[in-house]
């Protein structure tokens, strides 16, 4: 009896992932044949990593050079982050309930920790770089209320997903390391590259959350529809 209730709790977590990122397709290919390949415990590479690339950021207010570092960091991160997961299901070790929440509570610490470094860089205004964290967290929100809604864990949006992101970021890292002259103009103000960047973000990133909760709504009002009386 006790097997069978904890099959069925088990059967209650899983969910279906969905990612339609542009690098996607040849990220899972890379993924599973790492994951064949290295060592059973790197768990916290990524989180070390995020930590790594918001200490680079402050630093490099005073020292460009850590830019540099910044990027490296966001390679290693996503090592850590992104084969975490293709691990324990390559291994079939995986703990649905105990890796679900552990590996989003630390994405969202280990996500402020890098935009407030970058916000204290000197390199993006602070309030541009905390807009994105904001908007980040509405979408975990999202993708964590739509997986028990509907056992669908949302991994990339506007075909924009985490490896997405950290390429911007390691571009925009390296761009204004050369170039850190505000030459793009705005009807509200002059922006770096970096900054361009992250008003680019909120401006795909917010709309989406918006209508992909909105589409959301509708289908579970259409689905559970109010009681007759």
């Amino acid at each position: 009896m006790a097997k069978v209730k904890h099959k069925k709790e088990k059967d209650k977590v899983k969910h279906k992932r969905i990612s339609q990122s542009f690098t996607g397709p040849m990220e899972k290919r890379i993924l599973l044949w790492l994951a064949a390949r290295i060592p059973r415990n790197i768990n916290p590479l990524g989180f070390l990593a995020a930590i790594l690339i918001g200490v680079s950021y402050v630093l490099s207010k005073n020292n460009p050079i850590f830019l540099w570092i910044a990027s490296l960091g966001f390679i290693i991160n996503w090592f850590g982050d992104s084969l975490d997961g293709t691990l324990a299901r390559y291994r079939k070790i995986e703990r649905p309930r105990y890796g679900y929440f552990l590996d989003h509570s630390i994405d969202v610490i280990s996500f402020t920790i890098v935009l407030t470094g970058l916000a204290f860089s000197g390199y993006a205004r602070l309030e541009l770089a905390w807009a994105v964290n904001i908007v980040y967290l509405l979408l975990t929100l999202y993708t964590s209320f739509t997986n028990f809604t509907s056992r669908a864990f949302q991994i990339s949006f506007a075909y924009v997903g985490p490896t997405e992101l950290r390429i911007l970021a390691i571009i925009a890292s390296i761009w204004v390391y050369f170039n850190n002259a505000k030459f793009i103009h705005l009807p509200f103000g002059n922006y770096n590259f970096f900054e361009a960047v992250l008003i680019l973000l909120v401006v795909v990133f917010l709309p989406a959350y918006l209508i992909s909760t909105f589409t959301q709504i509708i289908r579970l009002s259409k689905e559970e529809p109010p009681p007759e009386y």
